[in-house]
C-alpha cells in the first residue's frame, strides 16, 4: 500500500486535468462582474457562434453574449475559416443593439472592444499584448486571437451589430505554416478558462458602454499603447490598390494610417483593407 501510495504521488504531476468550459461557472463570473448581460447561450459545439448571435437578435433582448467551446465553421475577414482546437479556445460573439446609437460608436467600436480585450488580458496573464491592426492579438510575435464584426441594418438604419472573439485558451501546434500562441504560453501559467472568458466578454460589453455614454471618446490615443504595426513599414492592398508605407496609427473612425512616399498619409478602412505578409 505505502509503494502505491509513492508511485501515486510520483504520477500525480504527469496526470493535469484538462479545463472545460462551464456554463454555470461562466454566468456565475459575468455576475460578479456586474457585466450587464441580458442573455447568455453556451455551446459545447456549433457550426458558428457568429451565426447563433445572429438568430439570437431576432429576441430583441441586447446585450448578450454567446459561447462555444468549439465550433466547426468559424468565419474570419473576407469570409475566410476561423480555426480553432476543441478544449484548446474560447469562441465568444457579443451582440448589441443599436437603435438610437450613433454611426461614431460604430465607427470606433472593434478599436476600443479590441483594445479592452487586449488590456484585461495582458493584466490577467501579466503579459504585454498587442494589436494588429484590424482584428488579431499578438503577443511576441505570434497570434493569440483574432476579432470581427458585422452591424445589419433594418429600414435603412443601424439596427444592431455582433462581436466575434476567437482566443487559444492551452498551447496548440502550429498549423497552416501559423506560428499560434496560447494565453498559458502568455501567462507561463495555468489560466482558469471560464474565467478569462467572462472577462473577455466585460470586456467587450464596457467598450459599448464607454461609447454610447461618451462617443467623442479618443481611440487613436487609447489605440496606441497596444498598436503592433506602429512604426512598421507594411504593404495593403486598399481597393485592389498595393500600397506601401509606414504605419502611423489610427485615426478617429479607427482607419489604418499609412504613411507613403507618393500619396502621402492614406487612411484605410478595415472592411475593404487587408495587411499583406512582407511587413518588417
Amino acid at each position: 500500500m505505502a509503494l502505491k501510495g509513492v508511485l501515486f504521488l510520483i504520477m500525480k504531476p504527469f496526470f493535469k486535468q484538462e479545463q472545460k468550459l462551464c456554463e454555470m461557472r461562466i454566468t456565475d463570473c459575468l455576475r460578479k462582474l456586474d457585466a450587464g448581460c441580458c442573455g447568455f447561450e453556451f455551446y459545447e459545439e456549433t457550426d458558428s457562434t457568429n451565426l447563433r448571435a445572429v438568430e439570437y437578435l431576432k429576441n430583441g433582448k441586447t446585450p448578450f453574449a454567446i459561447v462555444a467551446a468549439h465550433q466547426t465553421d468559424g468565419k474570419g475577414r473576407f469570409d475566410r475559416s476561423w480555426r480553432d482546437f476543441s478544449g484548446r479556445s474560447i469562441c465568444i460573439t457579443c451582440g448589441f443593439g443599436l437603435k438610437g446609437v450613433s454611426s461614431e460608436v460604430v465607427e470606433k467600436f472593434s478599436i476600443l472592444a479590441g483594445v479592452n480585450v487586449a488590456s484585461t488580458l495582458s493584466d490577467y496573464c501579466k503579459c504585454r499584448l498587442k494589436i494588429k491592426w484590424p482584428n488579431d492579438i499578438f503577443f511576441e510575435g505570434r497570434k493569440l486571437g483574432g476579432m470581427i464584426g458585422q452591424c445589419f441594418l433594418e429600414g435603412g438604419k443601424l439596427d444592431s451589430m455582433i462581436f466575434g472573439i476567437g482566443v487559444n485558451f492551452g498551447k496548440i501546434n502550429s498549423f497552416d505554416g501559423g506560428n499560434p500562441v496560447s494565453m498559458e504560453e502568455c501567462a507561463n501559467a495555468e489560466i482558469e478558462i471560464n474565467e478569462a472568458c467572462a472577462l473577455v466578454v466585460n470586456s467587450v460589453f464596457s467598450a459599448f458602454k464607454t461609447l454610447s455614454e461618451n462617443p467623442e471618446t479618443d481611440i487613436c490615443k487609447i489605440f496606441e499603447p497596444f498598436d503592433f504595426l506602429r512604426g512598421k513599414v507594411i504593404s495593403v492592398n486598399n481597393f485592389n490598390n498595393v500600397l506601401r508605407g509606414a504605419a502611423a496609427g489610427v485615426d478617429s473612425k479607427g482607419r489604418l494610417l499609412l504613411e507613403t512616399e507618393s500619396l502621402g498619409t492614406v487612411a484605410c478602412g478595415a472592411g475593404e483593407t487587408t495587411i499583406l505578409k512582407d511587413f518588417k
